[in-house]
């Protein structure tokens, strides 16, 4: 992306647990900056808090559901930055990832 540019990341998750992820309730799930750094905060456009980039787009995902999580980036600097992500049920536990993250590049 273009220096100031605005890019948009999308994720989708599936719930293999037995619980629903139910939105606006305890049990809706929220894309995280693992250890909750805000140190990135700062390549977010419009995150809920500055560790919490996405919440689930979708009111109700059932166990074997798919959840939609959609954020947009911004960068104002040249470079390529890392955002490791996972999916978290914040006050309960954070869940499992398989390493996941996106990689944003801000062109000279």
């Amino acid at each position: 992306m273009d220096p100031g540019g605005i890019g948009t990341v999308s994720v989708v998750l599936e719930n293999t647990g037995a619980v629903a992820w139910r939105k606006g309730e305890s049990t809706e799930v929220r894309l995280g900056i693992p250890g909750n750094d805000p140190r990135l905060a700062f390549l977010g456009a419009g995150w809920p808090t500055p560790a919490r980039p996405a919440v689930q787009a979708e009111d109700l995902v059932p166990p074997g559901g798919r959840a939609t999580f959609k954020f947009s980036v911004t960068g104002e600097l040249p470079g390529s930055y890392l955002i490791p992500l996972r999916p978290v049920v914040d006050g309960v536990t954070w869940l499992e990832d398989q390493g996941m993250h996106t990689v944003l590049r801000v062109r000279d």
